[in-house]
């Protein structure tokens, strides 16, 4: 986040929006910024007003488009029509935040910030204003140091940049008082309003991107991405950092499109630059750059998806596949497992009391005997894998870290050249440094079968305490984040949050609809309440009818340790069983 001077515009109410009031959407008629007698009149005067200035504007060069903006701008605001149009200012420490506060006082306000920049004022200023109980703040930045202790003061914070899509890239951001270029999680910002705050109607966003900016530009348009979602944003603070060339004209197309989409107004200029000290005492300039402030419509979709399940291999006695060479081998084993522990279906407490009796005598049965599964110890459990019987390269997701990663050191020793290991874990103390030293890919939030927050147990210093944390889709993680779809294992300690998983493994799970396969995991079951037990009953007995996964290495104890193979996959099988 740019804590600098800036041109600043924002923007009043949108067209589209003054449609949909005159013609009585219900959704819209309590909509508490401006009202619904004056509006369209409003925004008609301040177009007609801009009107000649943006005809001339749009035949001039990108510079001079980036130069002369501001002045219309300045001009057009001061229209006695805007004057109840009461556009509040929010200091931060270098810089002004703008909103429309409610007219009614039933409501309450969701703002959020892209881009902490260790630097609340704003927020705090703008709570104090409405009152703590009236306004819900949602925050993202990839530095949590800094930023996490300051706005949690205020509200919800995100450990992550938020972009035009899901990825690790490069950001500029904000380190010990200088800005430097770093590798950090980015997630989509679809994927964030609604999937992960879990919203579709927002009061305010304050965007403040690092050239971040640029890339969502698309959103806003008439028919963009927030139209196609049904997401409302009413107003929103952004700013465009000192642009080269190209990002000029992107600038000049993205006003120009707004202008003629007859939905957004713009104010509120400020242009200049901020001088700043180093830690050397050394003056400097920070780069130049421009924002908007904006106050946005609604618009409805019908949003339709269509998923194909993929079909699943299936064992074929006497066939020549991978699949079918290790069917008499992966049969002895089900026919073990299955008479050893028949006796117990329909019973979940003598499952979970004696399935590990049956496990272990089935996995030293001679036609399992050519399988080489390694043991790789943490300080506290051990962790299974096969090396592949290939020289390629492996993809090892640990969901859960748990501040040690001695067993990934010990893995990442045998595998191939070119392995890559990427790990999740809410608490990002001890946990980032100990993952990207691998080298590995760390991502700070927890992963499971859904977005959004959820209560999680954490190990804060030496102890697990139970903590609301950033939850995220362990499909859209795998697919869009990771952004790979095989597998070759997973460790999975997410202390309870392994229960939520269990149907996504089983033959046109979730993992079969999306594509992703896995040749191995490990996952520990964490000690089950009543109902917990009936879902790892079922889950034993449904991966036996399913007949893709063998099972070994049981540990139990309070917890309980499984380690599972694919036998179904062509891949998996010449890579790790043949």
């Amino acid at each position: 986040m740019t804590r600098s001077s800036t041109l600043f515009l924002s923007a009043a109410f949108l067209s589209v929006i003054l449609y949909f009031y005159h013609n009585q959407i219900p959704i819209l008629r309590s909509l508490p910024f401006i009202s619904t007698s004056t509006s369209s009149q409003i925004y008609s005067e301040w177009r007609n007003c801009m009107l000649g200035n943006m005809e001339f504007l749009m035949t001039v060069d990108d510079e001079t488009f980036w130069n002369s903006l501001e002045n219309p701008v300045q001009k057009c605001e001061l229209l006695y029509s805007l004057k109840d149009v009461k556009m509040e200012p929010f200091d931060n420490m270098d810089e002004t935040k703008y909103s429309i506060l409610p007219i009614c006082g039933n409501t309450v306000m969701s703002v959020v910030t892209l881009g902490v920049g260790q630097d609340v004022t704003a927020e705090l200023a703008l709570q104090k204003r409405i009152g703590n109980f009236s306004v819900q703040f949602f925050g993202a930045d990839p530095i949590v140091e800094g930023n996490d202790e300051l706005f949690s003061k205020v509200g919800t914070f995100f450990p992550f940049a938020v972009g035009n899509s899901s990825r690790m890239g490069t950001a500029s951001v904000l380190l010990n008082g200088n800005y430097v270029e770093k590798r950090v999680v980015h997630v989509e910002f679809i994927q964030f309003l609604k999937g992960i705050i879990g919203k579709i109607f927002y009061d305010n966003i304050w965007v403040d991107g690092e050239y971040a900016e640029y890339e969502l530009f698309d959103y806003f348009v008439n028919g963009g991405n927030l139209d196609q979602e049904g997401i409302t944003v009413c107003q929103f603070n952004m700013e465009f950092h000192l642009p080269n060339a190209i990002r000029k004209h992107e600038f000049k197309k993205f006003i120009t499109r707004i202008f003629n989409d007859r939905r957004y107004a713009f104010f509120r200029p400020v242009r200049g630059n901020h001088i700043r000290l180093t830690k050397l005492v050394k003056m400097s300039r920070r780069n130049g750059y421009t924002t908007f402030f904006a106050v946005l419509s609604v618009s409805l979709l019908l949003y339709i998806s269509f998923i194909s399940t993929p079909s699943t291999t299936s064992f074929r006695l006497g066939g020549n596949s991978a699949v079918d060479k290790v069917y008499k081998n992966y049969s002895a084993w089900h026919n073990c497992l299955k008479n050893n522990i028949s006796s117990m279906e329909g019973n979940p407490d003598a499952l979970w009391g004696n399935l590990w009796r049956g496990i272990k005598l089935c996995e030293v049965i001679p036609e399992m005997k050519g399988l080489f599964i390694g043991d790789y110890p943490n300080s506290d459990e051990t962790k299974r894998h096969i090396v592949p019987k290939m020289q390629l390269p492996s993809v090892i997701v640990t969901l859960g870290i748990g501040h040690d990663t001695g067993a990934e050191e010990k893995l990442i020793k045998g595998l191939p050249h070119g392995s890559e290991f990427f790990g999740a874990d809410p608490m990002h103390e001890i946990n980032e440094d100990l993952y990207t030293k691998l080298p590995g890919k760390y991502f700070p939030f927890a992963v499971g079968e859904s977005s959004g927050f959820a209560e999680a147990s954490v190990l804060i210093n030496t102890t697990y305490t139970t903590k609301t944390v950033v939850n995220v889709d362990i499909i859209y993680f795998l697919k869009n984040l990771v952004k790979r779809n095989f597998i070759d294992d997973i460790w999975i300690d997410g202390e309870g949050a392994e229960y939520g998983l269990f149907d996504h493994f089983f033959n046109g799970g979730r993992f079969d609809e999306n594509g992703i396969t896995f040749c191995q995991f490990n996952i520990e079951i964490h000690a089950p309440d009543t109902l917990q037990k009936k879902l790892f009953h079922d889950f034993i007995f449904r991966l036996l009818k399913d007949e893709r996964y063998a099972i070994y290495r049981p540990v139990q104890g309070h917890h309980m340790r499984l380690f599972m193979l694919n036998f179904g996959n062509e891949e998996c099988v010449y890579k790790y069983i043949l």
